[in-house]
């Protein structure tokens, strides 16, 4: 046999590209191919061997182990439809809810936000960015500019859009903004993933939020004094005030309908006791509580943090958790999961109140 990969026979070579079509077909979540691969060859340098050119036996074995090593994974994708929830799952197997979604909205900025994020990012097992200059705003337009595909023209043919496949896209590109380049060693060891934002305090943002994150819990950064004078970059502080008094009234809407899946943190009334409360009761996590809060930018400051600088960001974590944090965080009861009777439910309340202030 030459030193050359032997090359498959064009008949087994599309049933096995035929198999892992199928397979991928069938994802369910969290790469359940990819991760099927890592469960079956994990160690494995025959498996790769096989794939890549056949081990001793030639064209037969090739075919034979890539043959077989390609309906395992399927075998693998199949279970994961099996056992997944099938009244959450939608056409292409995304779960939107098979994730701990958290979210941090300020009602304008110089709110708290920014503290809030370095709080809750301090607990292990949570994943949190900062702002990405309300990115979603356009995920936002591009979701209408399809739904409203509607022109009745034949230049215009196309098939009615997959509003659910739009959702599983955009959650997609958050995760690929809340994991960067390191997903594939963060995701394993996430339980709650988010960010934090002050574009995003509107009826029309909030609503898109909740149909693509539809089981997420929500924490509103607000002022109560809403003319008060602060530091600011950028912005007016006329402006500022009345974003805060806007936005308030909004969260507290929110709040009213959604209060075991949403908070308030009032700035002026800031306290240790507040961030336990949610950590313990709307969060669910047990054995570890904050013992004092750190507070970025709370007095006017911008907190500076290298962008880009992942094991920096994590040293800076893993200090504020030695410093503000107390026990053994428990994070195993911590399942935001809503059923689909309830996530219609919410649905429902969320259009009407969007509707009824536009």
């Amino acid at each position: 046999m030459s030193g050359k990969p032997a090359r498959p026979e064009p008949e087994l070579e599309a049933k096995s590209s035929n198999w892992l079509k199928a397979a991928k077909r069938l994802h369910v979540n969290h790469e359940p191919i990819n991760h099927c691969f890592r469960v079956l060859c994990h160690g494995c340098a025959s498996c790769r061997r096989w794939w890549s050119r056949g081990v001793g036996g030639g064209r037969v074995m090739e075919f034979k182990a890539r043959r077989a090593l390609v309906a395992a994974v399927a075998a693998c994708a199949l279970l994961l439809r099996a056992v997944a929830p099938h009244d959450v799952a939608g056409p292409l197997g995304c779960d939107l809810c098979a994730d701990n979604w958290f979210f941090i909205l300020a009602a304008g900025g110089r709110s708290g936000s920014t503290t809030a994020l370095s709080m809750f990012r301090m607990i292990p097992g949570f994943e949190l960015i900062g702002e990405h200059a309300g990115a979603l705003k356009r995920e936002l337009e591009l979701h209408n500019q399809y739904s409203d595909l509607t022109h009745p023209s034949l230049a215009w043919s196309h098939p009615k859009i997959d509003t659910h496949a739009l959702n599983c896209n955009t959650q997609e590109l958050v995760k690929i903004m809340i994991y960067g380049t390191q997903r594939a060693m963060r995701e394993p060891q996430t339980r709650v993933l988010g960010f934090k934002e002050i574009r995003y305090v509107s009826w029309q943002m909030l609503e898109f939020l909740a149909s693509v994150f539809p089981c997420a819990r929500m924490i509103f950064t607000v002022r109560e004094v809403t003319d008060a004078h602060v530091r600011v970059r950028g912005w007016s502080q006329t402006q500022l005030h009345e974003d805060w008094a806007r936005e308030l009234r909004l969260a507290q809407a929110v709040h009213e309908r959604f209060p075991n899946t949403t908070s308030i943190l009032a700035l002026e009334h800031l306290s240790v006791q507040l961030y336990n409360d949610i950590l313990h009761n709307m969060i669910g996590v047990r054995n570890c509580s904050f013992n004092n809060i750190r507070g970025a930018n709370l007095h006017g400051s911008y907190t500076k943090e290298t962008p880009q600088d992942e094991d920096g960001r994590d040293l800076q974590i893993e200090q504020d958790r030695q410093t503000y944090l107390d026990g053994e965080c428990d994070l195993s009861h911590v399942n935001f999961r809503l059923n689909e009777t309830e996530q219609v439910e919410r649905a429902e309340i969320w259009h009407a109140l969007a509707s009824s202030r536009r």
